[in-house]
């Protein structure tokens, strides 16, 4: 009920972080890239997310990428989860 349509990567032809992916679903969801936001807690998410030319790049901390490697390309940080949900009420 969340998302309109998943898209992984067997959907296209160039992997990460070619922006193939989210170019190709923001084309069959119909909305532009300049208004969409994209979430990870990877800096090749990140680096995906800054070539499709996606204004809000939000990293979070897991422990997979350190945050001087998602602020790269991430233009928020976000330290969990948790941060991330509270800061929006």
């Amino acid at each position: 009920k969340f998302f309109k349509k998943i898209l992984g990567g067997d959907s296209v032809k160039n992997s990460k972080p070619n922006p193939e992916g989210i170019l190709k679903i923001c084309n069959e969801i119909n909305i532009s890239t300049t208004k969409t936001a994209y979430i990870s807690d990877t800096n090749s998410d990140l680096e995906m997310a800054h070539k499709a030319k996606l204004p809000i790049r939000i990293g979070v901390l897991t422990g997979l990428d350190k945050r001087n490697e998602l602020e790269v390309y991430g233009n928020v940080i976000y330290d969990n989860l948790n941060q991330l949900t509270s800061s929006q009420k």
